[in-house]
């Protein structure tokens, strides 16, 4: 890796981890399962992107997320 991405890997993380989270997820509300240890790893994940989109962002947006990430947590529990 180029030594100037590497200020971006946390992001990169970030965003790998939200895909994986959703994923798992989409397949454990698709098969039926209740998971409320997902449910609170995403709410996790999600402090972590919030505090990351404010940095560079405006909130704009980020209530659209916040709403999905909460309907996922919900049907898993």
């Amino acid at each position: 890796m180029d030594t100037s991405a590497r200020s971006q890997m946390e992001t990169w993380l970030i965003a790998l981890m939200g895909i994986e989270l959703c994923n798992e997820a989409g397949f454990r509300i698709a098969s039926g399962e209740k998971d409320a240890s997902l449910a609170g790893r995403m709410e996790n994940w999600f402090r972590r992107y919030e505090n990351l989109w404010r940095a560079s962002s405006h909130e704009s947006e980020l209530w659209r997320i916040r709403e999905t990430i909460t309907w996922y947590a919900d049907l898993l529990r």
